[in-house]
Order: C-alpha cells, then structure tokens, then sequence
C-alpha cells in the first residue's frame, strides 16, 4: 500500500497528550463525523435564503444527510435547502463521469481518484445524488448512469457533487469545471 508523506509528516506534528485525549474520547463514544450539524445546517440555510451561493462536494454528501431514519430535519435540509436526495451510497467504483447537462458541456468526461497512491486519497464511497425541487442533474457516474452531481439556481445557487471534487486526477479539469461552477452560480437567473 502506497504511503501519504504529506499526510505521514502532519500525523507526527501532533503532540502525544492530544492522541491520548483522542483516543479517550473514541474510546467513550466512538467517531462519528458530522458533515452537516445542525448549527451549521441553519447557517447554510439562512446564507442561501439571504440570496448566497454555494459549491459542496464529497463522497458522504447525501449518505450523511440520509443515512439516520428518524433524522427528518437533515432529509429536508437535504430536499428543501440543498435541493437533493440520496439514490444510493458506494455508486461508482471506476471514478468515471460524463456531463449530463448543456450549461457543462466544457468537460464531457472527468475522472476521480478511486486508487491507492501517494498524492491523493481514494474515493471508495462516492454517494448518488438525485435532484430534488428545481435542481438538475449535471454529471453522471459512467458505469450505471446514477446522478453524480446536482445543480439548483433561482433566489440563490447550489452545486452538489457526491464525490470529492479535490480527487479530480487533472489540475486543469478542476480548474475549469470550478469556473464553469462559479459562472453558473454567478449568473444572474
């Protein structure tokens, strides 16, 4: 297994007494990250609601939001707010996507990192994300179709993508899919 020395060398800057407290900690409760608590769902909606923009990515996106049944607020964060609904976890496992819509059509095809190695983490839970409420479907995963990534803009702008868009393997792709995102998200509706 390929070893991150970037990340290897942060580890080892990390004082021992903050692991021990780390470790206490797992060891009470366990780890469970949060991609969206709820003080920050709020501040999320008050920004958009305010006529605000915003681009999000990652692979737990929507299993996040989804994953708790009796969690009806994050679901309706999730529809109302961000203007998506989870279709499955663990969609894709090639990392190969093509554009499913006109106003991304600059790059028809992308690929994110699914593979072990030394400069990028890999992706191995990329959620499906369906648009809800006005929003659009704008990449899909290319082994099944799923919806990969969702775009909204009326009163304010959401672009959601169920993958890490930092895992993008080529530089020059990122920068032009965030300036075809930040174009759209600026647009004037």
């Amino acid at each position: 297994m390929a070893k991150n020395k970037r990340f290897d060398q942060w580890l080892a800057q990390i004082p021992a007494d903050i692991w021990s407290k780390i470790t206490q900690i797992d060891e009470l409760k366990g780890t469970r990250f949060e991609a969206f608590p709820p003080k920050f769902q709020i501040a999320i909606t008050k920004y958009l609601n305010g006529g605000g923009n915003i681009f999000i990515s990652g692979a737990y996106v929507g299993t996040d939001l989804f994953d708790d049944p009796k969690d009806s607020l994050s679901k309706s964060f999730a529809k109302d707010v961000l203007k998506f609904s989870l279709a499955a976890g663990h969609a894709a496992l090639s990392g190969n996507l093509f554009s499913a819509s006109p106003l991304f059509t600059s790059l028809n095809e992308l690929k994110f990192n699914t593979g072990l190695n030394d400069s990028i983490y890999a992706v191995e839970a990329p959620d499906a994300i369906n648009p809800a409420k006005g929003a659009q479907t704008i990449y899909r995963y290319s082994e099944n179709s799923f919806s990969a990534g969702t775009a909204y803009k009326n009163d304010y702008g959401v672009v959601v993508l169920g993958f890490p868009f930092e895992t993008i393997h080529l530089q020059e792709q990122r920068n032009e899919l965030l300036k075809q995102i930040i174009s759209y998200l600026t647009t004037v509706k």
